[in-house]
């Protein structure tokens, strides 16, 4: 399995705790007022709170986040705080990773991703984090043009940078994505992925509309995680024409919105069907 996932992808083939340390030789951390020591405490304080240690929680995290959610500050601080490195090395490593590695084996639609959408021309990871999983995708359609998209003046967003190493654009939203989309001959996007992104817009639906103005997309790889407890998960979700709804029905909600737009969902082994694969009908 290692071997045959080291063909595809050496990014997603590569054990975490490897990747990370990489990762940690490669950024230069002075620039974010952090040493190496203290972006190696975080990145393991993210995973082992994600995988229920109470006690390596990053607090000064989680306080930005409460006051965000009392109005006293804007959400764009919480992803530019250096210490969501904790969140953002976490969703990597506990989630993100695990997801595309599901997608490009035998289990998912058509024995693979590979397999189900052979030659994209254009490739959009949306909310990228630190940069892997655009890596990944890189890696495994070489002759596709691929970008990601962060938070402009993000500790993460510097990190992707980093972590491109030249294979991907870097960008700060999708109108800065089709400009480059259509400098390069292109007119909209043939797979956009989105691994934990949507749930961090208090307006899913806005967003999601404002994506298929402008990426048109093809394909769309989703994981959501609405009902998932984490900092920029918000407690309730505004949706046009209901109002405040719950997580639960947020995703209900986005997934309707997806089959209005005219996707489709295939059906795949993988578990919970995560990531979904929709595909323009």
């Amino acid at each position: 399995m290692a071997n045959w996932m080291e063909e595809i992808s050496p990014t997603l083939a590569r054990a975490p705790r490897v990747e990370l340390k990489r990762m940690l030789d490669l950024v230069q951390w002075g620039a974010f007022g952090l040493t190496r020591d203290d972006a190696r405490q975080l990145c393991e304080n993210g995973m082992a709170f994600t995988n229920g240690d109470e006690s390596r929680k990053v607090e000064q995290l989680w306080v930005l986040w409460e006051q965000v959610l009392e109005r006293k500050r804007d959400v764009d601080e919480v992803y530019r705080a250096p210490s969501y490195l904790s969140d953002a090395w976490a969703s990597w490593a506990g989630y993100t990773r695990t997801r595309l590695r599901e997608a490009f084996g035998v289990r998912f639609v058509d024995g693979g991703l590979l397999n189900a959408v052979p030659d994209p021309k254009v490739i959009v990871d949306l909310g990228n984090g630190l940069g892997l999983s655009t890596r990944a995708l890189s890696e495994a359609y070489p002759e596709a043009l691929v970008c990601g998209t962060n938070l402009e003046g993000s500790v993460q967003s510097a990190i992707a940078e980093a972590n491109s190493m030249g294979r991907f654009g870097q960008f700060g939203d999708p109108i800065e994505v089709l400009a480059w989309i259509s400098d390069n001959g292109f007119k909209r996007a043939d797979i956009v992925v989105a691994m934990e992104y949507f749930e961090h817009f208090e307006r899913p639906l806005q967003h999601l509309h404002a994506i298929m103005l402008t990426l048109r997309p093809r394909v769309l790889l989703v994981a959501n995680s609405f009902k998932l407890g984490a900092v920029g998960h918000w407690p309730e979700y505004f949706i046009e024409g209901r109002g405040s709804v719950t997580p639960r029905r947020a995703g209900t909600a986005f997934w309707n919105a997806l089959r209005d737009y005219g996707y489709e969902r295939r059906e795949s082994e993988v578990w919970n069907n995560r990531p979904a694969f929709w595909v323009k009908s």
